[in-house]
């Protein structure tokens, strides 16, 4: 047997099935098992779902609409609070890490040492900036 590349191939090479069946079998058991909750939820019966489809449809939606439509309105409630907030301090992260950036510091601390970037994440509250114990004037 040949591979497009013209190269033969051997029998450990082929591969009926794809090596983590195991991990995809499980995943596609649990989605199925959620799904069926899911449905279980709205008293659906798989006979009913095949049979009755388009009204099966029509059927959650009357039932999950009015759901959402009250969910929307506590959204948009909170987001008038809550996105002014997270545009405030996205806005001063971005200016400052644009003035590290650009060669500026931060103020206060006080004492020698130079701010570097030691890696940080996301989630570090100093953004991966630390103050080192070396005076760059001296190093």
């Amino acid at each position: 047997m040949f591979e497009p590349t013209g190269k033969q191939v051997t029998p450990s090479r082929i591969q009926v099935m794809p090596s983590r069946i195991k991990e995809t079998a499980i995943k596609i058991a649990i989605a199925s098992l959620i799904i069926g909750l899911l449905l279980g939820f709205f008293d659906i019966d798989p006979r009913e779902l095949l049979a009755y489809f388009g009204e099966t449809v029509q059927h959650m939606f009357s039932v999950v609409a009015p759901v959402v439509e009250w969910a929307v309105k506590y959204v948009l409630l909170g987001a008038i609070v809550v996105v002014p907030i997270w545009l405030t301090f996205f806005a001063i992260g971005w200016l400052r890490d644009r003035d590290l950036a650009a060669g500026g510091h931060r103020h206060g601390g006080g004492g020698g040492g130079a701010l570097v970037r030691r890696g940080g994440g996301r989630n570090d509250p100093l953004g991966g900036w630390v103050k080192s114990r070396e005076n760059p004037m001296t190093a």
